[in-house]
């Protein structure tokens, strides 16, 4: 894939309320941003 849409990988899930314990990292989001290069995961 030579270009996209930045927003191609965008996503947002919905889950009911109780579906899943307390997590201490909520509310904090994981952006990657490579300026350079390539990223594997």
């Amino acid at each position: 894939m030579k270009e996209s849409d930045p927003f191609l990988f965008l996503t947002e899930d919905f889950f009911k309320k109780g579906t899943f314990d307390f997590d201490p990292h909520r509310g904090i989001e994981t952006v990657t941003y490579v300026i350079e290069g390539k990223l594997e995961h």
